[in-house]
């Protein structure tokens, strides 16, 4: 599908059922801002068969996959770690799907900002390589939304 002006798209799934979309830049090439407050930090793909996955996404975006340690499938550029391929960890979510990870200045100051906002904390925090996250459900559409602390990330 053309975007007029910006560049072209395609909503795909991948063999484990995970949509995902795919983005051909013109005038506007994508994220501007990664890795920093209030931007975009880390993907993670959930699914029950992520070994199937890694190797689509391997295929697809010529990245390597790396296991730093045993089980944990990241996708990298280089040195640049962007995406985990998991093992599905919610039972009742048979589907594979994409998660967006964002990042905030801190994680207590961004839980007291989604209570105030009547929106609710189901994970408080969860130390991960280089930071901590926190998930919580926000009060509108009941949409799981995970945070990420800013700090180092591989």
């Amino acid at each position: 599908m053309e975007v007029p002006g910006a560049g072209k798209m395609a909503l795909v799934t991948d063999p484990t059922g995970a949509v995902h979309g795919l983005w051909q830049g013109g005038d506007f090439k994508g994220f501007g801002v990664a890795y920093e407050a209030n931007a975009p930090g880390w993907f993670d793909h959930a699914s029950n068969d992520p070994a199937t996955a890694a190797a689509y996404y391997q295929g697809l975006t010529g990245h390597r996959v790396i296991e730093p340690e045993p089980g944990m499938r990241v996708l990298s550029a280089g040195e640049q770690w962007f995406a985990s391929v998991s093992q599905n960890q919610v039972p009742e979510r048979p589907g594979a799907q994409w998660n967006s990870i964002y990042v905030v200045d801190t994680l207590e100051d961004a839980r007291a900002k989604v209570r105030e906002l009547g929106g609710t904390i189901v994970l408080e925090e969860m130390p991960v390589p280089g930071s901590a996250i926190s998930v919580f459900v926000e009060p509108v559409m009941n949409t799981a939304i995970t945070i990420m602390g800013a700090g180092s990330h591989e």
